[in-house]
């Protein structure tokens, strides 16, 4: 090759303009914000999971403990929003607050952290002459996450056994 070709060929060479530089600052600049807003966007998305998967796992276990109270053959009675069964050696009850509920049982206290509202008490038709306290049939309350409102109830079903020891004899 000779002088002026080669002369030729630099001046082709140049590089970028400023330009195309500020072209590209913008469009990279455009880019990282989208990966930015998009990764806020899914931090977002995987904290409300969490929180609707521990809520869920809440009233599940809720669910679970109130089954266990419902089905012990003893006599359910209320005071003061506090359930607990007459004559009971292990100290269980349940607790209805606003923006709580507790399950007491064995010297420990659970802890479920759940709005409730709507609290309804139905109490049994059993009578004794024995026993002024009238035992709880039937709980119902609404548990509200959001704008969602769950129902929740606790029914008690008294065997024969059951019943025939609270009309006959002084439970408490």
């Amino acid at each position: 090759m000779n002088l002026k070709s080669l002369n030729k060929l630099n001046d082709k060479l140049k590089g970028f303009t400023l330009a195309e530089m500020l072209v590209t600052l913008a469009l990279t600049g455009l880019l990282a914000m989208f990966a930015y807003k998009g990764m806020g966007y899914v931090q977002r998305m995987f904290f409300e999971y969490t929180n609707e998967s521990t809520f869920i796992s809440t009233v599940n276990n809720l669910n679970d403990r109130i089954q266990k109270i419902a089905g012990r053959d003893a006599i359910l009675v209320e005071n003061n929003q506090r359930f607990s069964h007459l004559n009971d050696s292990l100290n269980e009850f349940l607790q209805i607050q606003e923006d709580y509920i507790l399950i007491g049982h064995s010297g420990k206290v659970d802890t479920f952290k759940v709005k409730c509202n709507n609290v309804k008490i139905s109490y049994s038709n059993l009578i004794s002459e024995f026993n002024s306290i009238r035992p709880v049939q039937k709980l119902e309350w609404n548990v509200v996450y959001r704008s969602q409102t769950f129902a929740i109830a606790l029914i008690k079903n008294y065997d024969a056994v059951t019943k025939f020891r609270y009309e006959t004899s002084k439970l408490y």
